[in-house]
C-alpha cells in the first residue's frame, strides 16, 4: 500500500519594503537599481520553493504620480509614498489619472489620518512664528517643493517637510570641524551626519508649541536631503510616517516582527525598524550608506545588517535581503 504524502505545509508571508531615494536606487551608481529590481523579482520565486511568499515594495517621499514614472517592477505588492501618508496596492500599474484604485485596505489608512484634523498651514505658521525668536532668526528654510523642484512633492494633507539651509545653521565650534577639508563639515556630511544642535533645540521647542496648540502630530527624525545643501524633517500626523505604514502593512497581513523586513540610508528610515511604541520588537533591518546617526540606532536592533557605506546601497539592500531570507527559511523548515 502506498503511502499517501505528506501535506504540503503552507507559505509563510514576509514583507519586505525599503526607502527608495538614497537606497533601492543610489545616486553614486543608478545603473546599480536594475540589479536589485531583477533580484526581487527572482527571489519572490526562489523563496517561494523554501517556504515564503515575499510580499515587497518600496517606501519614497515622492507622491504616486512621481513613483509611477520609475519603472519599478510591476510585480511589487505595495506601495508607501510621500513618506507614509499614503499606502497603496501593487506597483506601480496606476490608471489614466496617475492614481492607485482604492481598496478597503487603503481608504482604512486614509481614514485613519484624516481623523487627525491635521492642518499644514496651521504646522507653518507655528513654526514661522518659532522663527522670530532671535535664537532661531538665523535659520531659513524652503517648501519640499521648491527644493525638488516637483510641486505634487508636498500634495499630501498628511505632511508638512521644510528643509533648512547649511548655511543657515549655527554650528558650534565642535559641528564646524571639516575633517576631508572639501567645506561641508562632517556634522553634515552624509555618512558622518549628526542632527546641529541648533535644529535639535528647534525641533523640540516646535514639538512643544504643536503640543500646546492642540496640533496632533509628529516629528521625524532630521536628516540630510540627498544631494543637495539641506537638513529635512517630516512634521505628519501621528499615523503618517515610514514606521507608521509598515506597522500597519504587518498587521493587515497578520505577520510576525521577524518576517519584516526593511532598510533605508537616513534618519527618518529607522522609524520603520520599530513598533508603534518605538521599541525593537525583532524585525529585520538592513542600514545602508554610512550614516552615522542611522548606523548607530540600527546597531541597538537584534537583527540588523549594517553594511559598509562605501557600497552601493542597492546592491547593499541586495545581500541584505538575500542573508534575511535564507535565516528565515532555515527557521521555516526547522519547524
Amino acid at each position: 500500500m502506498i503511502a499517501p504524502a505528506a501535506a504540503k505545509k503552507p507559505l509563510q508571508t514576509v514583507l519586505a519594503m525599503f526607502d527608495y531615494d538614497g537606497t533601492w536606487n543610489d545616486p553614486r551608481d543608478p545603473n546599480a537599481r536594475q540589479f536589485l529590481d531583477q533580484a526581487l523579482v527572482e527571489m519572490k520565486d526562489e523563496f517561494r520553493s523554501q517556504g515564503i511568499d515575499l510580499k515587497f515594495g518600496v517606501v519614497s517621499a515622492r507622491d504616486p504620480k512621481g513613483i509611477s514614472v520609475l519603472n519599478l517592477p510591476k510585480s511589487m505588492d505595495f506601495t508607501v509614498s510621500q513618506n507614509g501618508s499614503e499606502i497603496q496596492i501593487g506597483g506601480p500599474g496606476v490608471t489614466q489619472n496617475g492614481q492607485w484604485v482604492p481598496t478597503p485596505m487603503v481608504e482604512a489608512w486614509k481614514n485613519k489620518n484624516d481623523s487627525y484634523h491635521f492642518d499644514k498651514t496651521q504646522v507653518k505658521s507655528i513654526m514661522d512664528g518659532l522663527l522670530k525668536e532671535p535664537k532661531y532668526s538665523n535659520l531659513q528654510y524652503l517648501g519640499l517643493a521648491a527644493v525638488c523642484g516637483v510641486p505634487s512633492a508636498e500634495s499630501s494633507p498628511y505632511m508638512y517637510t521644510p528643509c533648512f539651509k547649511y548655511d543657515s545653521i549655527k554650528l558650534t565650534p565642535e559641528e564646524q570641524v571639516d575633517a576631508n577639508h572639501n567645506g561641508t563639515p562632517d556634522v553634515l556630511e552624509k555618512a558622518t551626519y549628526k542632527t546641529p544642535q541648533q535644529m535639535q533645540d528647534f525641533m523640540g521647542d516646535l514639538n512643544k508649541q504643536l503640543k500646546a496648540a492642540g496640533v496632533q502630530s509628529v516629528l521625524s527624525p532630521a536628516y540630510p536631503y540627498m544631494g543637495q545643501p539641506y537638513v529635512m524633517f517630516d512634521a505628519t500626523t501621528p499615523s503618517a510616517q515610514k514606521g507608521d505604514a509598515i506597522n500597519y502593512l504587518k498587521d493587515m497581513l497578520g505577520i510576525p516582527a521577524d518576517h519584516v523586513i526593511v532598510g533605508g540610508d537616513g534618519g527618518n528610515d529607522i522609524s520603520m525598524a520599530h513598533d508603534l511604541n518605538g521599541q525593537d520588537d525583532g524585525r529585520r533591518f538592513i542600514a545602508v550608506s554610512g550614516e552615522s546617526d542611522l548606523y548607530a540606532a540600527a546597531g541597538e536592533l537584534q537583527h540588523a545588517i549594517l553594511q559598509p557605506g562605501q557600497m552601493t546601497s542597492s546592491l547593499g539592500i541586495m545581500d541584505g535581503m538575500r542573508r534575511h531570507l535564507k535565516e528565515i527559511a532555515a527557521e521555516i523548515n526547522q519547524q
